[in-house]
């Protein structure tokens, strides 16, 4: 039902060059610093209230030998999934963990999503995208979003059942709604729909995982690494491109019920003490949280978008700095999914899909090109062909001729110039439905100007396709082949 074509990133908008030129050649780590008996533990109890799922206990249990590694990508907790790309990030980990265990027969890996529980700005998480209609959690929202109560839930998937239909993912996201947080939540609706993948899910928001991590924590405090080190690496970065990210003297927050607050050189906090007492208050910032993550895994890949790994780059010093293993950096796959509609749409105006990364603007402009009666140029030099040979003959008769030649040609000019100004515009008239079809095709492609997969909610398109759809996505995932996916209705 959907087939693949590819497009290179170079002819697209969706990568900067730059993060396409920092990407390396494959070169895994497989040094760790996971306590893997922990890791384990704790894992076990996250996952104590869900229905066991042979694929996802294997998954955890394999994590005890030194030869399984984890494939990790990580996103905030957007409402029921927010944007497509985040299901395309899990996809993208798992299909890499199945393509090192076949490079790496002597090794196992094991694909982890990091749900990023503690990130605090609600705004960001709240709603989401469904056929050109935003759906949003209206409520009071304060601290770590992942311990958000999951109330209202269940009156948002009703209004999204009038949109999309009943399906079994709506039912697993009913159940989910069930649970009492919205990290909770998360794992559930991921292990159900995810979990026979043998993905696994991570809260880091735990105390004893923290707890393993009170000496690079500590080493922050009192030698402040991150600033020292990121500042050094922006200031060479920073001639090739935008940095993402930018340290501050302390890079963790203080956690706590309702709160998440920078903490700061003055706040009047024994950060000692409450380490020793209390690890679980200590969030890492967005400079701290890959550390976190690569500390307490033995993780050897990161899959990532554009940006996300354009601030990774910007970490390589503090991760040496604390002799901490660096990833390699997997660029995530994106995926463009075009039913059978715009795909005749598309042949009719004979837009091929590179045309899709242009404006609307120049698409109109380049159709009409195709489509004019008028060959600009062609009039205009004619026109300059014949007054030269005019202006040739006047000066034979009387030089003083010459001004009045140029003077009338220029009326001439401006003639045909305001003429076939009219004519284009009549041309525009005569065309104005394919130029409303190009205006549709991008807005559906481009929802206010935003590429499909970073607007669109992927049950928009599960609506239409049903597991078809995920079929699609594991069978084209891959992202060590670089280039923009696209999903195309036969």
């Amino acid at each position: 039902m959907l087939h693949l074509s590819e497009i290179p990133l170079s002819k697209t908008t969706l990568v900067p060059p730059i993060v396409q030129d920092l990407l390396q050649q494959e070169n895994l780590n497989f040094k760790s610093t996971a306590d893997r008996k922990l890791l384990i533990a704790q894992l076990q109890l996250q996952y104590n209230s869900l229905p066991r799922n042979a694929p996802v206990v294997e998954s955890i249990a394999s994590l005890l030998d030194e030869n399984t590694f984890t494939v990790t990508t990580g996103h905030q907790l957007c409402l029921f999934g927010g944007p497509a790309y985040f299901i395309y990030k899990i996809v993208s980990a798992i299909s890499a963990a199945r393509i090192y265990s076949q490079k790496y027969p002597d090794k196992n890996f094991v694909p982890v999503f990091w749900m990023a529980s503690e990130d605090h700005d609600f705004e960001e998480v709240n709603h989401l995208y469904l056929f050109g209609k935003k759906i949003q959690w209206q409520r009071e929202a304060k601290g770590a979003v992942g311990r958000l109560s999951t109330a209202g839930l269940d009156a948002l998937l009703e209004e999204i059942k009038v949109l999309t239909g009943d399906s079994e993912v709506l039912t697993i996201l009913r159940n989910a709604a069930k649970e009492k947080n919205l990290a909770d939540f998360t794992r559930h609706f991921l292990h159900h729909l995810f979990g026979n993948q043998g993905l696994v899910v991570i809260d880091a928001d735990d105390a004893a995982l923290k707890n393993s991590f009170s000496a690079v924590i500590t080493n922050e405090f009192k030698e402040k690494i991150g600033k020292i080190e990121v500042d050094k690496t922006n200031a060479v970065l920073q001639e090739k491109y935008k940095l993402q990210v930018h340290p501050r003297e302390i890079n963790f927050f203080y956690l706590d019920e309702n709160i998440r607050e920078r903490f700061t050189e003055n706040d009047g906090r024994n950060w000692e003490q409450l380490l020793l007492d209390s690890p679980e208050k200590f969030s890492p910032n967005v400079i701290y949280r890959p550390l976190y993550q690569e500390y307490i895994l033995p993780n050897v890949a990161y899959v990532g978008g554009p940006n996300e790994l354009a601030y990774w780059f910007q970490l390589k010093g503090v991760f040496a700095a604390h002799h901490i293993a660096f990833p390699q950096l997997l660029l995530r796959d994106s995926f463009l999914v075009i039913n059978s509609n715009q795909r005749k749409v598309m042949s009719s105006l004979n837009l091929c899909l590179e045309d899709l990364f242009l404006s609307a603007e120049q698409l109109k402009a380049q159709y009409m090109q195709g489509k004019s009666e008028l060959l600009d140029s062609s009039y205009f030099q004619q026109l300059e062909n014949l007054f030269a040979q005019i202006k040739s003959a006047a000066i034979k008769v009387d030089g003083s001729l010459e001004g009045a030649v140029e003077a009338e040609k220029a009326k001439a000019l401006k003639q045909i110039e305001a003429l076939m100004g009219r004519i284009k515009k009549a041309e525009k008239v005569r065309h104005e439905i394919d130029l409303n079809k190009i205006d549709k095709i991008k807005a559906q492609l481009f929802p206010e100007g935003v590429f499909q997969e970073r607007r669109v909610n992927f049950l928009e398109f599960y609506a239409k396709y049903g597991n078809a759809y995920f079929e699609a996505l594991f069978l084209n995932a891959n992202p060590l082949n670089t280039c923009l996916k696209v999903l195309e209705e036969e």
